[in-house]
């Protein structure tokens, strides 16, 4: 008999890309981050029970706190799930904080936040710190601007490219080689291999600038 996996977690993701990916936009969004969580959690046949997520500044760049639940039949891990979101995500490494998947309250290992590092060049920046890990519930949230047109989504919690023109920016990975695709409310409207140019075409197309 199959037995269902829950795993549950916080985590904090840098939105500036480390200089280890060549290929990295300049600044890798909110909607980016979510999109690819959605898909890597496709990938791996989980099914997202909760994803929450926060904005915030830390001592070194913008950050988006995420408050994360999935399960799954499969043999994959949270390790696997967040590996891929680090390498497509361009960040050297990802912090994760491991919680309790009933009640979604923080582990403790030996008195300390049960966190750690995930992500290719992890390594390079040692262990998981649970000072500088930014906990989601201490992230304020921003005051809230209503709901986006025709969209459950607050305005608040969107990234203005989406909340101005219903755009997210997709990466896709074959053969070594990323491409960025453009969709506005879901429907495509171009790609390209650069992501900071396709955005920009992308609302040029839209507005018809």
């Amino acid at each position: 008999m199959t037995t269902i996996k829950t795993f549950a977690c916080e985590l904090n993701i840098g939105l500036a890309p480390s200089a280890n990916f060549p290929d990295a936009p300049a600044t890798i969004t909110a909607d980016v981050i979510l999109a690819t969580i959605g898909r890597a959690c496709r990938v791996l046949d989980f099914r997202i029970v909760t994803l929450e997520y926060k904005q915030f500044l830390s001592t070194t760049e913008p950050t988006l706190a995420v408050k994360l639940k999935v399960e799954t039949y499969g043999p994959f891990g949270l390790r696997d799930l967040v590996e891929i979101v680090a390498d497509h995500t361009c960040q050297d490494a990802i912090a994760v904080l491991h919680c309790d998947p009933v009640e979604h309250a923080a582990r403790y290992r030996a008195g300390e936040l049960d966190g750690e590092l995930i992500g290719t060049f992890a390594a390079s920046w040692g262990t998981f710190n649970p000072e500088y890990f930014e906990r989601f519930a201490g992230v304020p949230c921003r005051a809230t601007g209503g709901h986006l047109p025709g969209s459950g989504v607050q305005a608040h919690s969107a990234d203005p490219y989406y909340a101005r023109h219903g755009l997210v920016m997709i990466c896709h990975e074959a053969r070594g080689r990323r491409l960025w695709e453009a969709l506005a409310h879901g429907h495509h409207v171009i790609t390209g291999a650069k992501h900071d140019a396709v955005r920009a075409a992308a609302v040029g197309l839209l507005t018809g600038a």
